[in-house]
């Protein structure tokens, strides 16, 4: 037990188990970190001391005999009694016939990463409330290219600020950072980098209503609808809302495979997304946001028509909240129909798919929640040239 002295000296958190997982040792800093007394601990199983461990047993018990080098659980979220939430991550190793268990708190830089991610989150909804104060100038003066000027300089100062404070906290002589935090500033670097880059392309809306992308390369559709969901679910968390996706089988129907569209993917990310931020600004705390990707065996009746001859494919963008009302719904696609609620969003959606050769409809009805179906045509991954 010479290591003990050590570990304490260098106040490292740790617990002692012996083989049935009961607490024999716990450091002062570890009783801290739970939020007890050291002695309430003692000769009590781990696994109801840590309740994020309850269903880990068996997996300590293999290090116990050898069959396991190690066990690790990252980010546990353990709650204070004060109301705080901590966050650490623990570490299991065989030692004297049972477990040494190391904690390492990571709740400052768990937080920091949170900060980041809010602020990004909230700069992307301040795009649109800034496109809405806009809109009342635009509406005075029809100086639409001052306008627009006027929207791309305000948010390109507040993502340069905002990429500036990444740099910042990424540069050599910054507090230390562990990998995985490094590893998610710079992908949030590069989300503010393609966001400054989107500002220009979504309030272009001239290049939006031209015949053809202005990029056209290989996408696949469902990797692209997962990254923008995925971007949304802290967000979406916040106003306790949730995103399903419907490709493993769970739900009715699945997430078709290898469906490839030709075009622009900042563009249809675009789209994508102002569909999913629309969904979770009108609907209520605890309401689904489903997303469901499916290829079309049998081509609708549509005015106009879709191409008998092309291969096509419907997203679907589905919510349960309190639905659109019919004189609503008839100018939904209008830039600022909604009173100023909607601004943009949905139009540069429109007329991202349209520049794709697809459709956006509308399917909705007060208190039966809304969905936004989009055609767009589409190539099986196989005909697609590597």
């Amino acid at each position: 037990m010479l290591m003990m002295p050590t570990l304490d000296e260098a106040q490292v958190a740790y617990l002692v188990c012996d083989p049935e997982l009961k607490i024999t040792a716990i450091s002062a800093h570890a009783a801290e970190l739970l939020g007890v007394a050291p002695n309430e601990l003692l000769g009590v199983p781990i696994t109801d001391a840590v309740l994020a461990l309850a269903m880990s047993a068996p997996r300590l018990l293999e290090v116990v005999t050898g069959r396991l080098t190690q066990f690790a659980l990252e980010k546990l979220n353990l709650f204070q009694p004060n109301g705080e939430t901590r966050y650490l991550s623990l570490y299991a190793l065989s030692f004297a016939s049972g477990l040494l268990v190391i904690l390492a708190d990571q709740s400052n830089q768990m937080r920091l990463q949170q900060h980041i991610q809010q602020q990004y989150y909230e700069l992307s909804l301040l795009h649109e409330r800034v496109a809405e104060q806009n809109q009342e100038l635009t509406l005075r003066s029809q100086r639409t290219a001052d306008l627009l000027a006027l929207v791309t300089h305000d948010l390109r100062s507040r993502m340069s600020g905002m990429s500036s404070s990444i740099e910042f906290l990424l540069e050599p002589d910054a507090e230390p950072l562990c990998d995985e935090q490094q590893h998610t500033l710079m992908l949030l670097k590069q989300e503010v980098d393609a966001a400054l880059a989107l500002t220009r392309q979504v309030l272009d809306l001239q290049r939006l209503e031209a015949a053809t992308p202005a990029h056209r390369y290989p996408i696949e559709l469902e990797l692209l609808v997962e990254q923008v969901a995925q971007a949304f679910h802290s967000h979406a968390r916040e106003r306790g809302v949730t995103i399903l996706f419907d490709h493993d089988g769970a739900l009715e129907q699945t997430f078709a495979p290898d469906v490839i569209v030709i075009g622009d993917g900042e563009v249809l990310q675009q789209a994508i997304a102002n569909l999913i931020s629309n969904g979770i600004r009108h609907t209520q705390r605890g309401s689904t946001i489903v997303l469901r990707l499916t290829t079309l065996h049998d081509i609708p009746i549509l005015d106009p028509p879709l191409d008998p001859t092309q291969l096509w494919c419907v997203l679907d963008v589905e919510d349960n909240g309190p639905g659109i009302a019919p004189d609503v719904a008839q100018r939904i696609f209008e830039p600022f129909s909604r009173s100023g609620q909607t601004g943009l969003g949905l139009a540069v959606a429109q007329k991202a798919i349209l520049q794709h050769g697809g459709r956006l409809l509308l399917q909705s009805y007060p208190g039966t929640g809304t969905t936004f179906r989009v055609y767009l045509p589409y190539v099986p991954q196989e005909q697609v040239g590597g």
